[in-house]
């Protein structure tokens, strides 16, 4: 396809293929199971956040879970611990079906093999029918990442 110069024109494709690929998505969802495995982990993140584990989904960097780990501890709340992933990650997840969670306890120290955190977090996603494996320091789940549109369809 070549470059739209004329801006009128370029606003209208682009709203166009917008709308496509929103009623693309919208059709797609119609044929979802009622609970998807997209529904499922967000039921397992409000459970580890009434467990004080922070959950920061599609957070800019590592930087993010940081801050808000030194921030929680200079308010005299310390959080029990922080569960993150980035943009990028939610498209690995969308387009391969994995999704990798970072998972650091509230000093900011990584979860390690044999820590009552990693334990409690990959036990709470499996309460909820997500199957997950720890892998070089970080929890891979197996999901399909069937988010529904926001927009009504």
């Amino acid at each position: 396809m070549e470059e739209v110069k004329n801006a009128e024109e370029a606003a209208r494709l682009t709203d166009e293929f917008l709308t496509e690929a929103e009623d693309s998505l919208a059709e797609a969802a119609r044929t979802w199971p009622s609970v998807t495995e997209f529904d499922r982990l967000q039921a397992a993140f409000a459970d580890l956040e009434r467990a004080d584990i922070v959950v920061l989904q599609a957070c800019h960097d590592h930087w993010a879970a940081n801050e808000l780990l030194q921030r929680r501890a200079a308010e005299g709340t310390p959080a029990r611990g922080v569960a993150y992933f980035t943009h990028s990650d939610v498209w690995h997840a969308v387009d391969h079906g994995m999704l990798e969670i970072n998972v650091w306890h509230g000093s900011s120290a990584n979860v390690a093999d044999g820590d009552e955190l990693l334990d409690y977090v990959q036990q709470t996603l499996s309460s909820h029918g997500i199957d997950s494996l720890f892998d070089e320091g970080r929890i891979e789940v197996t999901v399909a990442w069937q988010r529904r549109p926001s927009r009504a369809a």
